[in-house]
């Protein structure tokens, strides 16, 4: 089985009444038994970003399965020498300036 375009969340719940899987992150693949049949499924190995039309869009958003979606785009005027644009992106920065910190050792468990 291949999926195309997609990245999954499988649940814990469902995960265990599998049994047994083997994955492998290198390879992308997800491998588990079902009765005497080995099944493999095998990730997209070269993802490039799609687009997607507004109407699939919406009824992805009706099925209540994705909580939040979001796009992440160059803007090219910040890339030229606009200084209005390239203060405005700095105030973000220094008032987020926490977010960007180097992590310094593990997360608290």
């Amino acid at each position: 089985m291949y999926f195309e375009g997609t990245e999954m969340v499988l649940g814990v719940a469902w995960m265990a009444t599998l049994g047994p899987v083997t994955m492998d992150f290198c390879k992308l693949t997800f491998e588990f038994q079902q009765g005497e049949r080995t099944i493999c499924w095998q990730g997209e190995t070269c993802m490039s970003p799609q687009l997607i039309q507004f109407n699939s869009l919406r009824k992805i958003m009706e099925t209540k399965v994705v909580a939040e979606c979001y796009q992440l785009c160059i803007d090219h005027e910040i890339e030229q020498d606009n200084g209005s644009k390239k203060e405005g992106m700095q105030r973000v920065l220094d008032r987020l300036e926490d977010v960007f910190v180097a992590a310094k050792g593990l997360p608290p468990s």
